[in-house]
């Protein structure tokens, strides 16, 4: 599979390293957008809470990643003959945890918020599910609902 429907289609299933590939290229886009501005201002974004630039950009780069993030979620999730449930439900808490941190519901000048803590433990616990259920977990070994086996 190509990247651009790894990406950005919706059809098809994908095998665990397709996924693992998918997972760490778009981390690597995150890291080389992110990279730049920790350079040049570690300060402002060390500030606690964050400064609202930051938080702001942050929330727009994860809307952005959300809908190749999904993509590559729910064709892994299809190839164990899975509906993307989980998938839609991991993408929109991430967007939700970072548009409550752009509006400041995360973090204070005194530290975590109660709402920053069940949101991170609630982010932190769907994420391991979903590395586990996607990232470790076999795939159906023939065709099924979403699409014949995929080559690896």
């Amino acid at each position: 599979m190509t990247w651009y429907p790894l990406f950005f289609s919706f059809t098809g299933r994908i095998t665990r390293s397709q996924f693992w590939a998918g997972l760490l290229g778009l981390l690597v886009v995150e890291l080389l957008i992110y990279w730049p501005l920790l350079q040049f201002y570690a300060g402002d974004i060390n500030a606690r809470p964050a400064a609202l630039w930051f938080r702001n950009l942050s929330l727009l780069i994860d809307t952005i990643l959300a809908w190749p993030t999904l993509a590559v979620l729910v064709k892994r999730q299809r190839d164990r003959d899975q509906a993307g449930q989980l998938s839609y439900l991991s993408v929109a808490c991430a967007v939700g945890y970072s548009a409550l941190d752009a509006f400041g519901l995360i973090t204070t000048s005194s530290g975590v918020t109660t709402l920053g803590y069940a949101a991170g433990i609630a982010s932190a616990g769907l994420l391991a599910i979903v590395i586990v259920e996607l990232g470790m977990r076999p795939g159906v070994d023939s065709a099924n609902q979403f699409g014949e086996q995929p080559v690896t």
